[in-house]
Protein backbone atom coordinates (compact mmCIF):
# COMPACT_ATOMS: atom_id res chain seq x y z
CA UNK A 1 0.00 0.00 0.00
CA UNK A 2 1.27 3.41 -0.76
CA UNK A 3 1.98 6.14 1.96
CA UNK A 4 1.47 8.79 -0.51
CA UNK A 5 -0.07 9.30 -3.56
CA UNK A 6 0.89 11.55 -6.69
CA UNK A 7 -1.29 10.17 -9.18
CA UNK A 8 -4.91 11.61 -9.05
CA UNK A 9 -6.09 13.60 -6.09
CA UNK A 10 -2.52 13.74 -3.91
CA UNK A 11 -3.27 12.36 -0.60
CA UNK A 12 -1.31 10.68 2.12
CA UNK A 13 -1.71 8.22 4.71
CA UNK A 14 -0.50 4.94 6.63
CA UNK A 15 -2.79 2.85 8.67
CA UNK A 16 -5.83 5.32 8.08
CA UNK A 17 -7.69 6.51 5.03
CA UNK A 18 -5.37 8.76 3.17
CA UNK A 19 -6.04 12.23 3.59
CA UNK A 20 -5.86 15.27 1.46
CA UNK A 21 -5.57 17.52 4.23
CA UNK A 22 -1.79 18.48 3.69
CA UNK A 23 -1.81 22.12 5.42
CA UNK A 24 -3.17 23.57 2.28
CA UNK A 25 -1.95 24.12 -1.59
CA UNK A 26 1.43 24.86 -0.59
CA UNK A 27 1.82 22.10 1.88
CA UNK A 28 0.63 19.54 -0.77
CA UNK A 29 3.09 20.94 -3.36
CA UNK A 30 5.62 21.06 -0.97
CA UNK A 31 4.89 16.83 -0.05
CA UNK A 32 4.93 16.64 -4.42
CA UNK A 33 8.35 18.10 -4.78
CA UNK A 34 9.25 16.04 -1.73
CA UNK A 35 8.01 12.66 -3.38
CA UNK A 36 9.33 13.48 -6.96
CA UNK A 37 12.66 13.41 -5.22
CA UNK A 38 11.60 10.52 -3.37
CA UNK A 39 14.55 9.84 -1.12
CA UNK A 40 16.87 12.84 -2.40
CA UNK A 41 17.27 16.45 -0.38
CA UNK A 42 15.54 19.01 -2.05
CA UNK A 43 17.50 22.75 -1.17
CA UNK A 44 15.32 24.85 0.40
CA UNK A 45 15.85 27.29 -2.59
CA UNK A 46 14.73 24.91 -4.93
CA UNK A 47 11.42 24.70 -2.68
CA UNK A 48 10.94 28.21 -2.21
CA UNK A 49 11.19 28.78 -6.32
CA UNK A 50 8.73 26.34 -7.08
CA UNK A 51 6.18 26.90 -4.47
CA UNK A 52 6.07 30.60 -5.04
CA UNK A 53 6.52 30.33 -9.18
CA UNK A 54 10.06 31.68 -9.59
CA UNK A 55 8.89 34.84 -7.08
CA UNK A 56 9.55 33.87 -3.13
CA UNK A 57 8.17 36.64 -0.98
CA UNK A 58 11.41 38.53 0.89
CA UNK A 59 11.07 36.26 3.76
CA UNK A 60 10.68 33.06 2.53
CA UNK A 61 12.99 31.57 4.77
CA UNK A 62 10.51 31.27 7.77
CA UNK A 63 7.22 31.26 5.82
CA UNK A 64 8.90 27.57 4.03
CA UNK A 65 9.66 26.43 7.32
CA UNK A 66 6.07 27.36 8.52
CA UNK A 67 4.78 25.58 6.10
CA UNK A 68 7.17 22.33 6.75
CA UNK A 69 5.61 22.39 9.98
CA UNK A 70 2.14 22.55 9.01
CA UNK A 71 2.85 19.91 6.71
CA UNK A 72 5.02 17.52 9.26
CA UNK A 73 1.81 17.83 11.46
CA UNK A 74 -1.00 16.99 8.83
CA UNK A 75 1.25 13.96 7.80
CA UNK A 76 1.63 12.61 11.77
CA UNK A 77 -1.86 12.84 12.06
CA UNK A 78 -2.34 10.47 8.57
CA UNK A 79 0.37 8.31 10.13
CA UNK A 80 3.44 9.09 9.02
CA UNK A 81 5.39 10.66 11.85
CA UNK A 82 9.01 11.56 10.54
CA UNK A 83 8.20 11.43 7.23
CA UNK A 84 10.20 14.81 6.13
CA UNK A 85 13.23 15.06 7.52
CA UNK A 86 15.20 18.04 7.79
CA UNK A 87 19.41 18.08 6.32
CA UNK A 88 21.32 20.64 5.04
CA UNK A 89 20.19 23.01 3.33
CA UNK A 90 17.03 21.26 2.57
CA UNK A 91 14.71 18.79 3.59
CA UNK A 92 13.87 14.70 1.89
CA UNK A 93 10.88 12.52 1.74
CA UNK A 94 12.10 9.49 4.10
CA UNK A 95 13.01 6.36 2.18
CA UNK A 96 10.56 4.53 4.24
CA UNK A 97 7.63 6.64 3.19
CA UNK A 98 5.68 4.33 0.15
CA UNK A 99 5.30 6.35 -2.93
CA UNK A 100 3.08 5.26 -6.09
CA UNK A 101 5.53 7.17 -8.24
CA UNK A 102 8.73 5.51 -6.80
CA UNK A 103 6.57 2.29 -7.39
CA UNK A 104 5.46 2.75 -10.36
CA UNK A 105 9.26 3.57 -11.91
CA UNK A 106 10.65 0.52 -9.84
CA UNK A 107 8.25 -1.53 -11.92
CA UNK A 108 9.52 0.00 -15.42
CA UNK A 109 12.99 -0.44 -14.57
CA UNK A 110 12.31 -4.05 -13.77
CA UNK A 111 10.49 -4.51 -16.83
CA UNK A 112 13.47 -3.15 -18.80
CA UNK A 113 16.05 -5.32 -17.03
CA UNK A 114 14.02 -8.14 -17.95
CA UNK A 115 11.93 -7.46 -21.25
CA UNK A 116 10.58 -10.99 -21.74
CA UNK A 117 8.88 -11.34 -18.64
CA UNK A 118 7.21 -7.90 -18.82
CA UNK A 119 6.11 -9.10 -22.56
CA UNK A 120 4.25 -12.29 -21.05
CA UNK A 121 2.81 -10.22 -18.61
CA UNK A 122 2.06 -6.79 -19.22
CA UNK A 123 -0.50 -6.04 -16.61
CA UNK A 124 1.68 -6.26 -13.97
CA UNK A 125 3.60 -3.17 -14.75
CA UNK A 126 3.21 0.53 -16.08
CA UNK A 127 1.88 2.99 -14.27
CA UNK A 128 -1.32 4.89 -14.73
CA UNK A 129 -1.44 7.96 -17.46
CA UNK A 130 1.11 10.43 -17.07
CA UNK A 131 -1.46 13.00 -17.59
CA UNK A 132 -3.45 12.05 -14.11
CA UNK A 133 0.23 12.52 -11.95
CA UNK A 134 -0.08 15.43 -9.85
CA UNK A 135 -3.62 16.20 -11.03
CA UNK A 136 -3.81 18.01 -8.11
CA UNK A 137 -1.51 20.29 -9.02
CA UNK A 138 -2.02 20.62 -12.88
CA UNK A 139 -0.69 24.35 -13.34
CA UNK A 140 2.17 23.63 -10.95
CA UNK A 141 5.41 24.78 -12.65
CA UNK A 142 6.83 21.45 -11.85
CA UNK A 143 3.91 19.35 -12.82
CA UNK A 144 4.60 19.36 -16.82
CA UNK A 145 8.21 18.27 -16.44
CA UNK A 146 7.39 15.54 -14.34
CA UNK A 147 4.65 14.22 -16.57
CA UNK A 148 7.26 14.75 -19.88
CA UNK A 149 9.66 12.86 -17.48
CA UNK A 150 7.33 9.87 -16.46
CA UNK A 151 5.92 10.07 -20.25
CA UNK A 152 9.46 9.35 -21.91
CA UNK A 153 10.26 6.92 -19.09
CA UNK A 154 7.18 4.93 -20.11
CA UNK A 155 7.24 4.72 -23.59
CA UNK A 156 11.29 3.96 -23.66
CA UNK A 157 9.92 0.94 -21.29
CA UNK A 158 7.56 0.12 -23.43
CA UNK A 159 9.56 0.06 -27.09
CA UNK A 160 11.55 -2.43 -24.70
CA UNK A 161 9.25 -4.82 -23.93
CA UNK A 162 7.06 -4.83 -27.18
CA UNK A 163 10.32 -5.71 -29.04
CA UNK A 164 10.66 -8.39 -26.35
CA UNK A 165 7.23 -9.91 -27.55
CA UNK A 166 8.36 -9.94 -31.01
CA UNK A 167 10.84 -12.00 -30.52
CA UNK A 168 8.61 -14.37 -28.20
CA UNK A 169 5.97 -14.48 -31.21
CA UNK A 170 3.10 -11.95 -29.17
CA UNK A 171 2.39 -9.89 -31.83
CA UNK A 172 -0.73 -8.62 -30.43
CA UNK A 173 0.94 -7.81 -27.09
CA UNK A 174 3.59 -6.23 -29.13
CA UNK A 175 0.76 -4.06 -31.53
CA UNK A 176 -0.54 -3.17 -27.99
CA UNK A 177 2.45 -1.70 -26.24
CA UNK A 178 3.49 -0.14 -29.17
CA UNK A 179 -0.01 1.78 -29.85
CA UNK A 180 0.37 2.64 -26.18
CA UNK A 181 3.69 3.73 -26.98
CA UNK A 182 2.87 5.99 -29.96
CA UNK A 183 -0.01 7.75 -28.03
CA UNK A 184 2.86 9.20 -25.80
CA UNK A 185 5.89 9.78 -28.43
CA UNK A 186 3.58 10.42 -31.43
CA UNK A 187 6.42 10.96 -33.75
CA UNK A 188 8.92 8.36 -33.10
CA UNK A 189 9.82 6.79 -36.10
CA UNK A 190 10.95 3.56 -34.08
CA UNK A 191 7.90 2.58 -32.67
CA UNK A 192 6.46 3.14 -36.12
CA UNK A 193 9.30 0.52 -37.20
CA UNK A 194 7.71 -1.71 -34.61
CA UNK A 195 4.41 -0.90 -35.34
CA UNK A 196 4.86 -2.03 -39.09
CA UNK A 197 6.74 -4.89 -38.32
CA UNK A 198 4.12 -6.08 -34.99
CA UNK A 199 0.92 -5.67 -37.28
CA UNK A 200 2.33 -7.47 -40.40
CA UNK A 201 3.25 -10.28 -38.14
CA UNK A 202 -0.29 -10.20 -37.17
CA UNK A 203 -1.50 -10.90 -40.40
CA UNK A 204 -2.45 -7.08 -41.03
CA UNK A 205 -0.53 -6.25 -43.88
CA UNK A 206 -3.26 -3.82 -45.20
CA UNK A 207 -3.39 -1.92 -41.78
CA UNK A 208 0.91 -1.66 -41.38
CA UNK A 209 1.14 0.07 -44.94
CA UNK A 210 -2.34 2.24 -43.91
CA UNK A 211 -0.27 2.87 -40.61
CA UNK A 212 2.88 3.95 -42.70
CA UNK A 213 0.96 5.82 -45.17
CA UNK A 214 -0.81 7.87 -42.30
CA UNK A 215 2.32 8.73 -40.75
CA UNK A 216 3.92 9.99 -44.10
CA UNK A 217 1.33 12.19 -44.46
CA UNK A 218 1.52 13.28 -40.86
CA UNK A 219 5.13 13.91 -41.42
CA UNK A 220 4.34 16.28 -44.76
CA UNK A 221 1.65 18.04 -43.08
CA UNK A 222 2.93 18.78 -39.82
CA UNK A 223 6.96 18.74 -40.30
CA UNK A 224 7.29 18.66 -43.76
CA UNK A 225 9.86 15.70 -43.83
CA UNK A 226 9.91 12.23 -45.38
CA UNK A 227 10.57 9.05 -42.98
CA UNK A 228 14.22 7.95 -42.31
CA UNK A 229 16.01 4.78 -44.07
CA UNK A 230 14.93 2.28 -41.65
CA UNK A 231 11.42 3.68 -41.32
CA UNK A 232 11.30 3.12 -45.82
CA UNK A 233 13.07 -0.30 -45.17
CA UNK A 234 10.41 -1.33 -42.64
CA UNK A 235 7.45 -0.16 -44.80
CA UNK A 236 9.49 -2.32 -48.19
CA UNK A 237 9.63 -5.09 -46.20
CA UNK A 238 5.92 -5.31 -45.55
CA UNK A 239 5.26 -4.49 -48.67
CA UNK A 240 7.50 -7.25 -50.31
CA UNK A 241 5.43 -9.85 -48.40
CA UNK A 242 2.46 -11.40 -50.40
CA UNK A 243 -0.71 -9.87 -50.46
CA UNK A 244 -2.61 -12.52 -47.93
CA UNK A 245 -5.87 -12.63 -50.27
CA UNK A 246 -7.25 -11.35 -53.40
CA UNK A 247 -9.58 -9.54 -51.83
CA UNK A 248 -7.09 -7.21 -50.36
CA UNK A 249 -5.65 -6.65 -53.83
CA UNK A 250 -7.66 -3.49 -54.80
CA UNK A 251 -7.48 -1.69 -51.26
CA UNK A 252 -4.04 -1.94 -51.40
CA UNK A 253 -3.74 -0.45 -55.24
CA UNK A 254 -5.75 2.42 -53.92
CA UNK A 255 -2.87 2.55 -50.88
CA UNK A 256 -0.20 2.32 -52.98
CA UNK A 257 -1.41 5.23 -55.40
CA UNK A 258 -2.21 7.07 -52.33
CA UNK A 259 1.52 6.48 -51.75
CA UNK A 260 3.07 7.05 -55.22
CA UNK A 261 1.28 10.35 -55.41
CA UNK A 262 2.46 11.74 -51.85
CA UNK A 263 6.28 10.99 -54.11
CA UNK A 264 5.35 12.72 -56.94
Amino acid sequence: MDDVCLFGTTRAGRGVPPSTDLGGVKGRQLLELLALSHGASVEKETLADQLWNGSPPPRWTPALECHVSVLRRRLAAAGLVGAVVTVSHGYLLDHAVGVDLTRARRELAEARRDPGRAALRPDLWGPPSPGSLLASSTLAPFAGPARAVLAEELAATGLVVAEAALRLNRAATAVDLARRTEALTPWCEQTQQLLLRAMSLQGDRAGALTLFADFRDRLHRDLGVEPGAALYAEYLAVLAQDAPCVAAAPFERRLLHRLLAQTA
